[in-house]
């Protein structure tokens, strides 16, 4: 889905004069410690003499944002032991040494800060900074009058001149981090290399903003339309200088599986990338995904036109239309069947954590455009954990009769242990939203067809029985999610016997889609069903299997980690209604 572009000139200038001027440099940061590790108790003052890492920042305060903000970040990292950290904001004054007061409103995601402070010089080689801070609540809106704001920081802060000092501020389970630092004018336009001629012809150089030539409609699910959530997704993103977006931030969320979608579709657009001086630049712009019903509608339907078959095109094959309508008519009877049984279920659900060595590479965007894409720092995704390991005994009860369903897990064992009554019910939505018994009708059903492309890939013999493998593929447009699917089909009686699905299902793995957004991820989410009892003609689930990996480097990288793998395993099935009465075979 297109969406405007806007990129603006950097905050920070590219270059001062004035031996009298001092330029006054600000960063914020956000950092969060790994759950269980105690943080800051107060507010603390860290300066180059007391903390040797900020003091190896000193080579770097001439630097471009390119190199100082991941050593910045990394020193954190580094000196406080945090698990994540996140830059706020970042901006430079210019000082002429006279009485003066510098006042910011900052906003950034869903917050709202207001920055203000008062240099004053105390001798040739220091100044003293009185700073104060304030920042939106965590529940309000971020823009608006009249709201209260937290008081985060009222304090002055002596400076020698180059040497920075970081302020650490307690805040929930993690603390802000601000970076000041003072340095004089003429060295910052030199640059610590010998710059300034440099930066002056780059402050002049114009700037053609990026433009996107190739764009993914994103996701947007039936359920949710119907539901009524719609509105933006704004996206924060880098582009380099060969058009690819590397990395993508959303700095206003709308809706989780939205966000997701948002984001995941516009790694994957293409650009005209931003240019300086006539010349391919890494840049930052603010790109909205919008999510309107209507709009969407249109626009599925003029995809499904573009993709429709001319007349000069083939026709589909006579066996492909021959399953393709069985298959019809098997969902259809599905649909239509009085279904009511039990079942034992097992699962067994195993969450695999990344262990330290696993570094992920990411780009840091910077929050207030400033026309540059930052480098990489690395971090651990995650700090090393143990396997976490669960397995459940349920009673699966199943009742569904004309349009209504009714599901339910009883748990007989949790964890091997006995559940000495039947009112505990398993209610995560990974496995309330699964639905094995009718999952082949959102890919296979008559209604649903129109939705993908087929073709048959192969034979084989799977339960006994020869069968046909689809390839399904979504068109564009494709409102569920569904990224690539296989389905094993009975070539005699058109029964479904397996499918494999890829995509992230909309409900049961907010997990995945904070990770997806949160850090360079395309998750490769695989859902299997095995149907491998049958009575009447209707096949029921023997077992399903869900597998969540991560690529171990990259967005797109096929080398990948396993996260999550959850199996599911159905037997001691007692009917009670399937149509009519019948022997049950495996």
């Amino acid at each position: 889905m297109l969406a405007a572009l806007s990129i603006r000139a950097a905050d920070v200038p590219a270059s001062v004069s004035g031996a009298a001027d001092t330029l006054i440099q600000i960063h914020l940061f956000r950092g969060v410690w790994p759950e269980g590790q105690a943080g800051l108790a107060k507010t603390t003052v860290w300066t180059a003499s007391s903390e040797p890492k900020i003091a190896e920042l000193r080579s770097k305060l001439g630097s471009s944002p390119n190199e100082l903000t991941p050593a910045i970040i990394e020193m954190l990292i580094d000196s406080q032991g945090l698990k994540s950290v996140d830059e706020y904001f970042a901006f430079a004054d210019k000082w002429n040494g006279r009485a003066g007061k510098f006042s910011k409103e900052i906003e950034h995601r869903s917050y709202r800060f207001k920055f203000g402070y008062v240099p004053r010089r105390l001798s040739p080689q220091t100044l003293e900074l009185k700073l104060s801070l304030f920042k939106s609540p965590d529940d309000s809106p971020s823009s608006g009058k009249g709201i209260h704001m937290d008081r985060l920081l009222d304090t002055r802060l002596s400076l020698t001149y180059d040497d920075p000092v970081m302020v650490g501020m307690p805040y929930g389970n993690g603390a802000f981090f601000m970076l000041v630092c003072a340095m004089r004018s003429e060295t910052f336009g030199e640059g610590r290399r010998g710059r300034g001629k440099e930066s002056d012809k780059e402050a002049t150089a114009t700037v053609t903003p990026p433009k996107a030539i190739s764009t993914l409609i994103p996701a947007y699910p039936e359920e949710l339309r119907q539901q009524g959530v719609q509105g933006e997704v704004g996206l924060q993103v880098a582009i380099d200088e060969k058009g690819t977006a590397v990395e993508v931030k959303v700095a206003r969320a709308l809706h989780p599986y939205l966000d997701f979608a948002a984001v995941q579709a516009v790694r994957q657009w293409t650009f005209e990338p931003a240019t300086k001086g006539g010349e391919p630049v890494l840049c930052n712009t603010n790109i909205t995904v919008v999510f309107d019903p209507e709009r969407y509608r249109r626009l599925e339907e003029e995809a499904e036109r573009a993709l429709a078959p001319s007349g000069t095109e083939p026709a589909l094959g006579s066996e492909l239309t021959r399953l393709l309508e069985g298959v019809a008519v098997y969902c259809e009877k599905l649909e239509r069947a009085a279904l009511e049984f039990i079942c034992e279920e097992r699962i067994g659900e195993t969450h695999y954590n990344f262990a330290s060595e696993h570094k992920w590479g990411g780009l840091i965007v910077s929050s207030h455009e400033t026309g540059q894409v930052l480098k990489r720092a690395f971090f651990p995704l995650w700090d090393p954990q143990k396997t976490i390991k669960s397995d459940y005994v349920c009673d699966y009860l199943f009742v569904r009769r004309g349009d209504q369903v009714e599901e339910r897990r009883v748990v007989l064992k949790d964890n091997g242990k006995t559940v000495p009554d039947r009112n505990t019910l398993l209610m995560e939505k990974r496995f309330t939203a699964l639905n094995p018994v009718l999952a082949a009708v959102d890919l296979l059903g008559r209604g649903q067809q129109k939705l993908f492309n087929f073709r048959i890939i192969s034979q084989a013999k799977i339960h006994g029985r020869n069968a046909a493998i689809l390839e399904v593929i979504p068109k564009s447009g494709n409102s569920r999610g569904v990224e690539y699917a296989k389905v094993w089909v009975d070539a005699d009686n058109f029964q479904i016997l397996r499918s494999e699905v890829q995509g992230v299902p909309i409900e049961g793995y907010d997990d995945v889609l904070r990770d997806s957004i949160q850090f360079p991820v395309r998750p490769y989410l695989l859902t299997t069903h095995t149907y491998e009892f049958e009575k009447n003609g209707i096949r029921f689930p023997g077992q399903s299997v869900i597998r969540v990996e991560y690529p171990k480097r990259g967005v797109f990288t096929k080398d990948r980690t396993l996260k999550l793998k959850i199996d599911m395993k159905y037997d001691k099935y007692q009917f009670f209604s399937v149509e009519t009465d019948g022997g049950v075979k495996k």
